[in-house]
């Protein structure tokens, strides 16, 4: 299947059956990734007395019951609701993103900081709504207790200014793994507590496959209808032709 669209002056040609997906899988050990110290998730059968929700176990299905940390677990999509005590959800801010993504590879510095001044000097024009950020780090890994890169403050403010509505990363979070609860570059993104801004979304623990080459992609998001601060995600990108 392909679709056409119009960015400004610019026409654009997708593949929909040639998709690229960049996240992890939930309840697969092997492709999840894991931070904050979370349990791995649970995907056991349900037990009733003797009865067991397991073919295997001689029931006639298998009826499983799926434990899990949307921010701890894998590939997942959160809104302001992560921060505000209003708790927001992202089923209603965002059933569903399309559109055109720039996707960017950069190294923390010696503070294992991303900072502005390194992405102002590879990107000289924001156009596009969504970004996606990818700082080397292995993947998947169990992110906890490990400090690993984060983003600058004044980064993720200049991103909400120049227009970004949705930032991917592969990392666990945009902040440090420990700063005393600031959480300076979430509140620089979503601009918080001035307003409460429902229409930018934050994705991490995508993962971006080193073959996966710098540029412009079109992303369908697509976010489980989890009414929570955060859910499950797809990051699928596409490859962009001309008409």
């Amino acid at each position: 299947m392909e679709i056409s669209f119009t960015q400004g002056p610019h026409s654009f040609k997708v593949d929909l059956k040639t998709g690229i997906d960049c996240s992890s899988v939930y309840g697969l050990p092997r492709a999840e990734p894991a931070a904050w110290h979370c349990s791995p998730v649970k995907v056991e059968p349900v037990q009733n007395g003797d009865w067991v929700g397991s073919v295997q176990a001689g029931a006639p299905i298998n009826f499983y019951q799926v434990q899990l940390n949307p921010h701890g677990n894998g590939t997942h999509t959160e809104c302001v609701g992560h921060i505000s005590a209003e708790k927001q959800s992202i089923n209603e801010v965002l059933p569903g993103f399309q559109g055109l993504l720039r996707l960017v590879r950069l190294a923390p510095d010696g503070q294992n900081c991303v900072r502005l001044a390194d992405f102002k000097a590879k990107v000289q024009e924001l156009v596009e709504p969504a970004l996606a950020i990818a700082v080397p780090a292995d993947f998947p890994q169990d992110f906890s207790g490990t400090h690993p890169p984060y983003f600058e403050p004044e980064l993720m403010r200049y991103l909400r200014q120049a227009g970004v509505h949705h930032f991917i990363t592969n990392l666990p979070s945009v902040d440090p793994e420990e700063d005393d609860g600031a959480l300076a570059a979430h509140k620089a993104f979503w601009n918080y507590p001035q307003e409460m801004d429902l229409k930018r979304t934050i994705t991490e623990l995508a993962h971006f496959k080193t073959e996966l080459k710098e540029g412009q992609y079109f992303l369908n998001l697509q976010v489980a209808p989890l009414q929570n601060d955060a859910a499950p995600s797809r990051v699928m990108l596409h490859a962009l032709s001309t008409p």
